[in-house]
């Protein structure tokens, strides 16, 4: 069949008796994970006459062409699993049986990677929500404190394991406000934030060591935001496979400008299985998530204090948008006097054109930048989780240990089990 795509070809091998021996493999299942493909060796003089041969000095492959269910059943064992849809390869217990060799058949093993599902957690605001949320005070042995790292460790966890099931995860810190390049350009970005507390920033410092300990891997760069990284990595999965798929936790508005086909920005982390797409954008907002930048720097952004067009507010910024597309249209229907929306005032227009340069160059400053990272070509090996056996969950406990985690220690052991008594220690 045309539209089946075989995943091993037949070779030639020559047996240790001077014939020509023909090696045959089923087909496999796209996405699947792995799985054991037996495959029958049929000593013969070439491919081209295996049909017609029925004589051979071999026993075991007379009795092999003798039995027609041996190649056969395979084949339609594959034909079978692909039409049915099943995810998944398995190897027909007929063909087993069909089998009746003295010798077991030579088994190929073939491994697929599932596509990349990455998660990027935007660990600076999960640090700050889990600092402020966080109900109890706690130190370790040292007299540290550690209250807002277990409930952020906790919450990645549940990310991990409950929601998504990710075969990657990247941690994105914010870098020093003061180190910002944005801050060089605009120098009142982020300048109404207070500093961050000293615990927290004690439990900052702690982060990336408590990340590698469970398989995760923490990215900061001196001068960018977590949110440029985000971007990055997130463009980098998008085109290492066309299969991969991103999921943003984030509550910064900055990035719904990623969301695309393949990519979800998670807002709410206290419902974080609710992801937002380009209708739930749209219908949010306003306005696509490609306008996103053009939509901040009309109406302006509190939070990083981008101060936006006086007069236009968010209905009024969509309004233009849907008729304009972008903040270049905008400014350009406004002097030229043509500028058409729901309340668009001849003093409107008047505001858009004195405020012009400046909401350009807001729009430069909530625009997400790419970063020149050193591992974003080897994304797929660097980032990708382990899998969670007695190795992980000893170093995740030797962790806990070391910071006198015993509460977040009994969680992993109830999460996961102990299937190796050394654990027990």
């Amino acid at each position: 069949k045309p539209c089946l795509r075989p995943l091993a070809v037949a070779s030639s091998l020559r047996s240790s008796s001077g014939q020509m021996g023909f090696l045959t493999s089923a087909l496999a299942l796209s996405h699947s994970g792995a799985f054991a493909v037996p495959v029958a060796k049929f000593n013969v003089k070439s491919p081209r006459t295996l049909q017609r041969n029925r004589r051979c000095e071999d026993p075991t492959a007379c009795r092999l062409n003798r039995n027609s269910r041996g190649f056969a059943v395979m084949c339609s064992t594959a034909f079978c699993l692909l039409s049915a849809g099943w995810r998944r390869g398995c190897v027909s217990r007929r063909f087993a049986r069909s089998q009746r060799s003295g010798s077991p058949p030579t088994v190929a093993v073939v491994a697929l990677q599932p596509p990349m599902k990455l998660i990027i957690v935007d660990g600076s605001y999960y640090m700050f929500r889990a600092y402020f949320a966080a109900r109890f005070e706690l130190n370790n042995s040292n007299g540290e404190p550690v209250a807002a790292l277990i409930t952020f460790l906790r919450s990645v966890l549940i990310l991990e394991t409950a929601i998504l099931d990710p075969t990657h995860v990247i941690i994105a810190m914010d870098c020093a406000p003061s180190l910002l390049l944005r801050r060089a350009e605009f120098p009142e970005y982020k300048a109404q934030r207070p500093a961050c507390p000293e615990d927290l920033r004690v439990q900052f410092g702690k982060a990336e060591e408590a990340c590698r300990a469970f398989g995760w891997q923490c990215r900061s760069m001196v001068g960018h935001e977590a949110d440029d990284l985000i971007h990055t990595y997130t463009e980098a999965a998008l085109n290492s496979s066309p299969d991969s798929t991103v999921h943003v936790f984030s509550s910064d508005k900055d990035l719904l400008q990623l969301v695309r086909p393949r990519v979800w920005v998670h807002r709410d982390p206290s419902n974080p299985g609710v992801a937002m797409d380009e209708a739930s954008v749209e219908a949010r907002m306003q306005v696509k998530p490609c306008q996103i930048p053009d939509f901040l720097a009309l109406v302006g952004d509190s939070s990083d204090n981008i101060p936006g067009v006086p007069t236009i507010g968010s209905k009024r910024a969509a309004t233009l948008l849907q008729r304009h597309q972008t903040l270049h249209g905008v400014l350009k229907a406004a002097k030229d006097g043509t500028a058409i929306g729901s309340g668009i005032t001849a003093k409107i227009m008047q505001s858009l054109v004195d405020n012009g340069e400046r909401a350009l160059k807001m729009r430069e400053l909530v625009t997400l930048r790419s970063v020149d990272v050193p591992d974003v070509h080897t994304l797929d090996s660097d980032f990708r989780l382990p899998e969670k056996n007695d190795e992980w969950l000893e170093t995740a406990l030797q962790y806990c240990h070391k910071e006198s985690l015993p509460a977040l220690a009994t969680q992993l052991i109830n999460r996961f089990g102990l299937k190796s008594p050394h654990l027990n220690r």
